[in-house]
């Protein structure tokens, strides 16, 4: 394995992530999602979360799909524990009926959508900086339980660094160690 692997080697740059500002919506950060794919060196991937920045272009907290889920989550279900929601689905289903909920629950999601992405967004819970080793990282996220990190130099969000890259890197430089020594 690389001993000196960095984060800004294995960051995905700020230009390549989906980005919405504090007051957009969760329409605006469905589409942001839907509209870009990410490319780690060669593999390609559907982002899991949004960074949200403020006024000042700082950032400031992230929305993850299930974030955005739950902020779209129709009201009659949004109170309820999940043993409660799920027996809302657990019972056969007048087809008749369910077209009436069926557009009842649409509209209530499309009114949901223009949520605002601050209602519903997480605050950061931790950055690294540019230059920080791959321990630190992996460290990092296991401490803070996150599986994206954004990545600082001099004070300013360059990137960002995801568990999937991470794993990868770490799974590549495995597996050749174990191919030189099968040599």
């Amino acid at each position: 394995m690389e001993e000196n692997i960095t984060a800004g080697e294995l960051m995905i740059p700020i230009s390549k992530y989906p980005i919405v500002s504090i007051n957009d919506t969760l329409l605006d950060a469905v589409e942001e999602m839907d509209n870009i794919q990410i490319d780690s060196g060669g593999r390609k991937a559907l982002p899991r979360v949004v960074l949200v920045f403020d006024h000042s272009n700082e950032l400031v907290g992230v929305i993850r799909r299930r974030d955005i889920f739950r902020g779209l989550e129709p009201g009659f279900l949004v109170k309820h524990t999940s043993s409660y929601k799920r027996k809302w689905f657990d019972v056969h289903i007048d087809p008749n009926l369910s077209e009436l909920t069926g557009d009842a629950t649409f509209e209530s999601i499309k009114r949901n959508s223009k949520k605002k992405v601050k209602e519903i967004m997480l605050p950061i819970a931790q950055t690294i900086d540019y230059d920080d080793h791959i321990t630190k990282i992996i460290s990092t996220m296991v401490e803070y339980n996150i599986s994206m990190i954004p990545v600082t130099k001099n004070d300013r969000v360059v990137g960002v660094v995801r568990s999937a890259d991470a794993l990868h890197f770490i799974a590549h430089s495995v597996l050749n160690v174990q191919d030189h020594f099968r040599l």
